[in-house]
């Protein structure tokens, strides 16, 4: 049976050798799809298979509406003020949406990846700042002082972890916004998709009536 195995691996090569650019496509096929299967399983494994890694991770859920397909869709903000003064079934609910800021003023400008949050998504999530604050009702509402909560990874990378950037302002799509706390180190993001990190985190800042979101300028 080795034997036979052997010569089948020789004539597979033969042939391989012979076609170059069959050969090619067929090895760029098997790497992306490979890579593809890799990325997945990651995803799944962080996601599904581990528990969340936040303290008591079984008591934790995401709920969504769906549209008349069934498939999931984004909660307007009203609906999501009504679950929250009207539920009776969750000790706390916060919600986040994504945001995708350039930094300037630290380096050259780069795109980051961002969430804007309720002023209770860490409490909820069990989790606090490393350093610094957390953010307040103050700071969630429309009008408020503008501040951000960043990552220990972008504190790291872009700030050389100087804890002097507490109550300093950095420029967020050419508008300042106040650092009030760093993440620690070991902080993951909620679901957010593909399990991207997140760099960056602001109060969502709206107004309980309205779908619009009223600090639209930046």
């Amino acid at each position: 049976m080795f034997s036979q195995l052997t010569q089948d691996l020789r004539y597979g090569v033969r042939t391989l050798l012979k076609r170059p650019g069959f050969t090619a496509a067929a090895i760029l096929t098997l790497a992306v799809g490979i890579g593809a299967c890799t990325a997945v399983f990651s995803v799944v494994h962080a996601v599904v298979l581990q528990p969340l890694p936040y303290p008591q991770p079984e008591r934790l859920v995401m709920i969504w509406e769906t549209d008349k397909s069934g498939e999931k869709s984004n909660v307007g903000y009203p609906t999501f003020a009504d679950w929250r003064t009207q539920s009776h079934s969750f000790e706390a609910m916060s919600a986040m949406s994504y945001w995708s800021p350039t930094l300037s003023g630290a380096g050259d400008p780069q795109a980051i990846s961002g969430a804007s949050v309720t002023a209770d998504f860490f409490r909820v999530l069990g989790m606090r700042p490393m350093l610094g604050r957390d953010f307040t009702s103050d700071d969630d509402h429309p009008n408020a002082a503008r501040v951000a909560i960043i990552s220990y990874e972008l504190w790291q990378k872009s700030f050389n972890r100087d804890s002097s950037i507490i109550e300093k302002p950095i420029q967020l799509n050419g508008v300042a916004r106040t650092v009030v706390g760093v993440m620690p180190p070991d902080f993951q993001p909620l679901l957010t998709p593909f399990n991207k990190r997140v760099d960056i985190w602001r109060p969502l800042g709206y107004e309980a009536g309205s779908e619009r979101k009223l600090q639209i300028d930046d």
